[in-house]
């Protein structure tokens, strides 16, 4: 990311470089620091990011966070924080939001036939590996009528498949009243919108359950794609990264799978 930071301000120059991301959430001073950065907006503020981009707040005090307050909440670079009012952060806390704030949809690179709807974000998993939880805040989903609706604008605007994804999609609804599944989430979508394909991008393990996966299989409408991350074979390592599933769950899901759609 600091090389394509460096990059873009050597072929740009006169170009304002705005940084988000999970990185820009944890070591916002650090990206700061870099030449050509113009402002640094973390994931607490990344539905506000065309506003701040185009500089509409750039003088609200409200989330306006000056480097010289930064220090002791995320690692200096060793000469200690600096205010830098060229550079504004725009960084709260990820676990004060409680809600999705957003849902951008992305087109991907086929045509721009198959946009990706952001139905979740954060985690609630404390894998010894993983930043994820400390920059993204806990679980939080898109309510079901919210969900619904931006498929059904995506149907309106000539959309023929739509692939849903979050950083733990498996855990949707956990978070919202009424304790829904995600199971519920697929079964409205198919139900209450008219989209021709719905794609589901990566599921952990643990949340295939039988009834996604007979859903998946019994269902047209959706893709017969399973996307199933596996972060080691090893019991052992498993047990160390405070993964949530074994190996030998994760055989007996593959072979369910299988089972109900051999293609």
């Amino acid at each position: 990311a600091r090389s394509a930071i460096r990059r873009l301000r050597r072929s740009n120059p006169g170009a304002q470089i705005v940084v988000t991301g999970c990185y820009a959430q944890r070591v916002p001073e650090e990206i700061a620091a870099l030449p050509g950065v113009s402002s640094v907006i973390g994931n607490s503020h990344k539905h506000r990011l065309a506003e701040l981009a185009l500089g509409s707040s750039s003088n609200s005090t409200s989330s306006f966070v000056p480097i010289s307050a930064l220090e002791g909440c995320w690692p200096t670079n060793g000469r200690g924080a600096r205010t830098n009012d060229e550079r504004p952060i725009f960084v709260s806390d990820i676990f004060a939001h409680t809600e999705l704030m957003a849902a951008p949809v992305f087109d991907s690179a086929n045509g721009r036939t198959r946009p990706n709807l952001k139905v979740q974000d954060g985690c609630d998993n404390r894998c010894s590996f993983c930043v994820i939880p400390s920059v993204r805040g806990q679980s939080r989903s898109l309510p079901l009528a919210r969900v619904v609706d931006e498929v059904n604008g995506l149907v309106s605007a000539g959309y023929q498949e739509v692939v849903i994804s979050g950083i733990n999609l498996g855990r949707w609804g956990h978070d919202l009243d009424g304790h829904y599944r995600f199971e519920d989430l697929v079964r409205t979508i198919v139900s209450e919108t008219s989209l021709a394909k719905l794609r589901i991008s990566s599921v952990e393990p643990m949340d295939w359950s039988d009834e996604l996966i007979a859903l998946m299989a019994e269902s047209p409408r959706i893709a017969k794609h399973a996307h199933v991350p596996m972060q080691s074979a090893s019991d052992a390592v498993l047990r160390r990264m405070h993964r949530k599933y074994r190996p030998w769950h994760y055989y007996n899901k593959l072979q369910k799978i299988r089972a109900a759609m051999p293609d």
